[in-house]
């Protein structure tokens, strides 16, 4: 390899290396002083990033950062250790027992992304999650359950960047009264969607974490309202919590 296709290599690395450092976004000024590249080349490197998937540009705040790409290429290369690969027998199992939508999701800045949706083999419990939808963390079961497992200042700086806004008829959209809720999620360890996201569907999740302890990804079930009652999410709470809890103890060995 060249001296210049060396030089490019390490560009694209410390590129990707500086935007694993903003998660909600860094403009192209910022990250050009930040690796000490020129607008233009930085602007250029970028672009081929984005057609290769690996960065994505917000639209309105002309901003950039990390996509998925570089977690799915990481996952691939676990040799099957990955957290779909684990979890996907449990959530199998919860599909069969609970004829329930059971989903999987990972933070990714202040959203979660959607791994797997599988299940609701009774029609009416369907619901609108799909794999690949990115989804506030701040008004759905998994994301809550992922914060509550974190710092109050991570909290807050999710809340500061996240577009909140009354999404469905129980959509917290207070500070103060999402913080009530972290505090209770703490306390009984999983988190309740009240219908806070999609109108007409609860869910109950639970988080799962990695060898740090630090919350990886979520796994809840979750139905139509006319389909599954709160009472009912609560009685499911203790089980999903045991499988968010096996499922962490794997991917731990």
């Amino acid at each position: 390899m060249s001296n210049s296709s060396e030089r490019s290599v390490e560009r694209v690395l410390d590129l990707l290396e500086e935007l694993a450092n903003w998660p909600y976004g860094v403009s192209l000024s910022d990250i050009s002083r930040a690796v000490q590249l020129n607008k233009t080349t930085v602007y250029r490197l970028l672009n081929t990033l984005i057609d290769k998937g690996y960065v994505l540009k917000d639209p309105v705040s002309g901003k950039y950062r990390l996509s998925m790409r570089l977690f799915e290429l990481g996952s691939q290369g676990q040799n099957g250790r990955h957290i779909l690969t684990v979890a996907l027998p449990y959530m199998e199992r919860l599909a069969r027992k609970t004829n329930k939508t059971i989903c999987l999701a990972i933070p990714d800045g202040v959203d979660v992304v959607y791994l797997f949706k599988g299940g609701a083999y009774n029609i009416g419990a369907r619901t609108p999650i799909y794999v690949g939808l990115r989804a506030p963390m701040y008004c759905t079961g998994t994301g809550k359950s992922i914060m509550a497992s974190l710092s109050d200042e991570e909290i807050r700086t999710i809340w500061k960047h996240s577009s909140i806004s009354k999404v469905a008829d129980n959509t917290i959209t207070s500070l103060p009264t999402f913080l009530e809720e972290i505090a209770r999620i703490r306390v009984q360890g999983y988190a309740i969607d009240n219908v806070e996201h999609d109108i007409g569907f609860c869910g109950v999740a639970a988080s799962i974490y990695d060898c740090n302890h630090y919350p990886c990804a979520a796994i809840g079930v979750s139905g139509s309202v006319k389909e599954i009652s709160l009472e009912q999410l609560h009685t499911l709470a203790p089980e999903i919590k045991e499988i968010a809890n096996e499922i962490s103890q794997l991917l731990n060995n």
